[in-house]
């Protein structure tokens, strides 16, 4: 990092929106460059309540890709892996949206085939070509949305997406609204979609909704999921172009 950009994030407050952020590389970065990492989850993740992961996990041996666009699909994927006993468990191949989810694959032994050269459906889908005639399963959120589903099978994939966990408000939620609302951030920083409805809705019930134009606080979207929920809204974000985020944050905030 250079000096130039330490000394234009001196100071400023930068909200990080998802769970795990406190000890993440990305907060230390922001507080080594001058910033104030602002650890304010907009999601909590909990268990899923269904059995649909672990129906398909039993049958793993009749899919061709396991898709993952999510590094906290990984974890109840392996455990439904172990319960079933699946032989072929070790052996699936598997698919990730980027590198924080290959990371995660392959912290937990399992063998990365593919990764999306950017963080979106359509270069994941890519990665995987020829797509025609394969099966796909997609551990997922409870809120994923269609997006991959309509990529790949209209390239003739057949693809079963799987509630792998839950995503749920943050008890926090509220104070993040209130912080951007009131303009006691300088930036905020969404990796999913879901993150960005929640806090909408969330602004919207407090009454001060987040198209108020005395909102000042720059928001950051990484990956297509949040920079599509932000353009549903109206709402301008600016959208990650690099794998420097702090880089580009210097940058927007000058």
């Amino acid at each position: 990092m250079s000096p130039r950009a330490s000394a234009r994030l001196a100071g400023r407050r930068i909200a990080l929106t998802r769970p795990g952020d406190a000890a993440s590389p990305l907060a230390v970065e922001l507080a080594a460059a001058g910033a104030e990492p602002v650890i304010a989850p907009a999601i909590a993740i909990a268990p899923t309540i269904e059995s649909s992961l672990h129906n398909a996990v039993r049958h793993i041996d009749r899919f061709d890709w396991v898709l993952f666009t999510s590094p906290r699909a990984v974890e109840p994927f392996v455990r439904a892996l172990e319960a079933s006993g699946a032989n072929a468990a070790r052996a699936v191949r598997c698919a990730a949206i980027a590198g924080s989810t290959a990371a995660a694959l392959q912290a937990n032994g399992l063998r990365v085939d593919a990764v999306a050269k950017s963080p979106d459906p359509v270069a994941l889908a890519d990665a995987l070509e020829p797509l025609a005639g394969t099966r796909l399963l997609h551990p997922a959120s409870s809120l994923a949305t269609d997006d991959l589903w309509t990529v790949v099978t209209r390239r003739g994939a057949r693809l079963r997406r799987v509630e792998a966990y839950r995503t749920v408000p943050a008890a926090g939620l509220g104070d993040l609204a209130r912080a951007i609302t009131t303009n006691r951030l300088d930036a905020a920083v969404f990796w999913s979609g879901s993150a960005v409805r929640f806090l909408l809705r969330r602004a919207e019930r407090d009454g001060r909704p987040l198209m108020h134009a005395s909102i000042a606080t720059r928001f950051v979207s990484v990956g297509a999921s949040a920079a599509k929920a932000f353009r549903e809204a109206g709402i301008q974000a600016h959208a990650l172009v690099s794998n420097d985020l702090v880089g580009e944050l210097a940058s927007l905030l000058r």
